[in-house]
């Protein structure tokens, strides 16, 4: 434990005093979860036993939002400590084969850069770690694990890696550079006339596997795919398909994933890229979780983003469901566009977070089909033995969805099945009926006849 965090703990260890309460001192959950969340960010540290002693009957409501904000505000602050870090990482034009061209973007544990493998001629993207963890084994051994994680998983719809190397002082492992913008970057680049602009890089959400970050415009036709179209999104049955298949393409790539035995714990919009031949990729295995190695991520820890994760995972519970959860509120926020949860500042999220999903996509979207919000609303079940209890099984739905089958999450009339086949088999269905009227015909003209004798 370094001596700042050594200082923090014993500042948590000794409770302050709790002012008493005042007639003018109302409850108000959202307003105490960011008084604490500021003073978390000043650097005072409050002890969350003075909150629930001001409000006594909300004790334990107070103390799973403080304990949650706490953990995330935490998190946060490593993650900017380690950016700050990386910031300050020494220039380099080569990493072993490796002839690096420029920087691409950072992430929680390094920088990426976008080079070229000189044997091959390749062009690659390399996750370099941040300099000032390499004596701390915590991260090495996490960055290490990141690796391995990703180097395991063979799939079209996840970033591959191409090798894990040291270079003097310098850690890093080699993945495929994926041309292209992350879901989080298209959907922000819609304008006022939902056309796709020139993709940007934040801070916050800028996915590290891309070269999204230059001056190339994606042209209009490099998005024109059904559903994809400006003129198409949100509105229309093509969308739908589109965001649809996206799904498939995502929980197949997730539930291959799990059975490897490992779980990204980070899936939002962000994470999600599409290369310029339209090409679901799920990128960023930084918060990747191997089964057998839980013990590197110490009980209690929360990773991911608020605003993206599952309920359960706030109190440290976290499986392939919660997944299933995660991808659901992607898919929401495409259908909508807008998100899932929405807050005003990190306590309003993280309360909302907690109790799930509150609007139904259709009361934000009503041309969204109905068994597609069927389909969403089980994956965003704030129980997770509600959920789909697979990826597998979410992609299967998805599936079905898109073939005007029955979908598993909800029972259909023998009605509603013929309706189905006959959007399926048009022809099939019109000479089923034409005959089936000829011989209700014909049944009614022998009856006639055996009624005139």
């Amino acid at each position: 434990m370094t001596h700042d965090n050594r200082s923090r703990h014993d500042a948590e260890a000794e409770p302050k005093q709790s002012p008493p309460p005042t007639k003018a001192d109302h409850f108000d959950l959202d307003q105490l979860g960011e008084e604490f969340s500021k003073a978390i960010r000043e650097g005072k540290y409050p002890h969350i036993d003075a909150y629930t002693k001001r409000y006594p009957d909300n004790a334990d409501e107070i103390r799973e939002l403080l304990e949650s904000i706490s953990l995330i505000e935490t998190f946060k602050q490593s993650k900017s400590a380690v950016s700050d870090a990386s910031a300050r990482q020494p220039a380099f034009r080569e990493l072993d084969d490796y002839k690096i061209i420029r920087e691409i973007g950072r992430g929680g544990m390094g920088i990426v850069f976008e080079a070229i493998h000189e044997p091959l001629g390749r062009k690659v993207a390399i996750k370099v770690l941040a300099n000032n963890l390499l004596g701390e084994s915590k991260h090495l051994v996490r960055f290490r694990r990141e690796a391995r994680a990703a180097a395991k998983l063979r799939h079209t719809n996840i970033v591959p890696v191409f090798g894990v190397g040291t270079s003097g002082e310098h850690h890093y492992y080699v993945m495929d550079y994926i041309d292209g913008l992350s879901l989080h970057q298209w959907l922000t680049s819609l304008d006022k006339d939902l056309s796709p602009a020139a993709p940007t890089v934040d801070a916050e959400s800028a996915n590290t596997f891309t070269g999204v970050n230059t001056n190339k415009r994606f042209d209009t036709d490099t998005l024109r795919q059904p559903g994809v179209d400006a003129s198409l999104v949100k509105d229309t049955s093509a969308y739908q398909r589109w965001v649809a298949n996206l799904g498939v393409s995502a929980s197949d790539a997730l539930h291959y994933a799990h059975s490897q035995g490992v779980l990204h714990r980070d899936i939002k919009p962000a994470n999600l890229l599409l290369d310029r031949h339209n090409t679901l990729w799920i990128a960023d295995f930084g918060l990747a979780k191997l089964a057998e190695q839980n013990a590197v991520t110490a009980t209690g820890d929360i990773v991911g983003t608020p605003q993206y994760m599952p309920p359960e995972s706030f109190e440290g519970n976290y499986d392939v469901r919660s997944e299933v959860y995660a991808l659901g509120l992607t898919l929401y926020e495409l259908l909508t566009l807008r998100p899932a949860i929405e807050g005003n500042g990190t306590a309003d999220i993280i309360r909302k977070a907690t109790r799930g999903v509150a609007v139904r996509p259709r009361k934000v979207n009503p041309k969204i089909a109905p068994d597609l919000e069927t389909i969403l609303l089980k994956a965003l079940s704030h129980d997770p033995e509600d959920r789909y209890s697979s990826a597998e099984m979410l992609r299967d739905d998805l599936t079905c969805f898109l073939a005007d089958l029955p979908i598993a999450a909800r029972k259909t009339n023998p009605v509603e099945r013929m309706i189905r086949w006959s959007r399926r088999e048009p022809k099939v269905a019109a000479l089923t009926t034409a005959t089936f009227a000829l011989l209700l015909a014909l049944a009614g003209v022998s009856a006639l006849s055996l009624i005139h004798i």
